[in-house]
Parts: structure tokens; C-alpha cells; sequence
């Protein structure tokens, strides 16, 4: 593992090494993603492509409704994927090496296996923990199947975050996915007091983590020292 420095920067790391490290971690949250979305594809509770643009305030309905602007845009987006593949090309061999330092993990398996794997099971577990108390607080039945509703919900919002951790999408996906067995009223309480309380709790638990890491809260400092550092 490599180490780290006493002000929390990682010597010769860059913005490629840190893309690198999320993708080795979206691996387990793919895969974990996938089980709990096909388990929901068995229940039938999904909205199918033609009901999207009817959910209410579902953030993706606009590019439904617009075909041709969805495509033009989605040509767009080829471009610039493009053009950012031809310049990875240029630069390929530095572009391998600070990848290379991001997935150094998966050499090992291992190493896989007891510093990032255990770890996000155990990030599941109280994702799944959070739920469960949470359905309990705004008395909506507790079991495994909707807990497991809930964080497909969630995870079908983030797809594409138009919207600031899929806000408005996900509270159209549960209204739907629950319709019927819990009144809407209901279910927007639930979800929308879920999502602000995660997000209060997240932002006090990272400054709290930053504080601390680095003695401080000011992360801006340490781009600066790095900056003033190099040659």
C-alpha cells in the first residue's frame, strides 16, 4: 500500500490515480447494484421505458419526450469521449502509469479481498441497516423486500445525476414502486427526511473526518502546498 504523507497527500498521485481509485471501487457497488436491481426486475414493481416520462417529476422526462434533442446530445458526448480517448493516446504512457497506481490494488486479491472488499460489504450492511430503521421511523412495514426496494430506488436515481444526489428522481421512482401499498404522503416523507438526514450526517461525519486527517478543514490548502511544492 502506498503511503501517505503526514499532510494527507499521497506522493506522486494525480487526478487520473484518484479516477482510477473509484472505479476499483465501483466494482463491488456494481455488482451489488445489479443483484439488487435484477431482484426487483423479478417482482415486476419497475417502471418499464414508455412510463418514464409520466412519473412525476422524474428528471429524465424532459430527454424523453425530446428524441431529437437526446440525440443530438448524446453525439455530443461520442465527441468529446473522443477527443478525450485521442489525447489519452498522446499521453498514453503516463496516462497507464497513474491508472496503473489506482487498480495496484487488484493485483493482489487478496489485498482486494480485506482492504476495499470487506470494507464496502460492510458499507452495504448499514446502507441496508439505515433503511430498515428509517421505514420504521415514518411507519412504513419493515422487511427485507423493502429495504431492497428503497435502495434500488436509490441507486436507479444516481444513475444519471442530473440532479444533485438524484433528487425529485428517486421520490418519483418509490412513489411508483410502492403505488398502492403505501400512500404517497407517506412515502415522500420517508423519502425525502431519509435523504436530508443522510445528507446532514455525511456532511458532519466528512469535516469531522477532515478535521482529523489534517488538523484542519481547510482541504484547499493542501492543493496549494502541493502546487508550491512541485518545480
Amino acid at each position: 500500500m502506498r503511503e501517505v504523507e503526514a499532510d494527507g497527500v499521497v506522493p506522486a498521485s494525480t487526478y487520473i490515480t484518484l479516477g482510477a481509485t473509484l472505479l476499483v471501487l465501483s466494482i463491488f457497488d456494481m455488482a451489488m447494484a445489479l443483484m439488487i436491481f435484477a431482484y426487483a426486475l423479478t417482482l415486476g414493481v419497475l417502471p418499464g421505458i414508455g412510463s418514464l416520462e409520466s412519473l412525476p417529476g422524474f428528471d429524465f422526462g424532459f430527454f424523453v419526450s425530446n428524441p431529437e434533442f437526446s440525440a443530438v446530445l448524446l453525439v455530443v458526448l461520442v465527441i468529446f469521449g473522443t477527443i478525450g480517448f485521442f489525447w489519452a493516446r498522446i499521453h498514453i504512457d503516463e496516462f497507464k502509469a497513474r491508472v496503473g497506481q489506482g487498480f495496484a490494488v487488484l493485483r493482489d486479491r487478496t489485498e482486494y479481498l480485506q482492504h476495499v472488499a470487506v470494507w464496502q460489504a460492510g458499507d452495504w450492511f448499514l446502507r441496508f441497516l439505515a433503511i430498515w430503521f428509517f421505514l420504521d421511523a415514518f411507519g412504513i412495514q419493515q422487511s427485507i423486500r423493502n429495504v431492497l426496494l428503497v435502495q434500488v430506488t436509490q441507486s436507479l436515481a444516481t444513475l444519471v445525476p442530473i440532479s444533485p444526489g438524484g433528487i425529485g428522481t428517486e421520490q418519483a421512482f418509490i412513489v411508483y414502486v410502492f403505488s398502492g401499498t403505501v400512500s404517497t404522503a407517506k412515502l415522500l416523507s420517508f423519502s425525502v427526511g431519509m435523504k436530508l438526514t443522510l445528507i446532514v450526517t455525511n456532511v458532519i461525519l466528512g469535516f469531522t473526518a477532515l478535521f482529523l486527517v489534517l488538523g484542519h478543514t481547510d482541504w484547499r490548502s493542501i492543493s496549494g502546498k502541493r502546487a508550491a511544492s512541485e518545480p
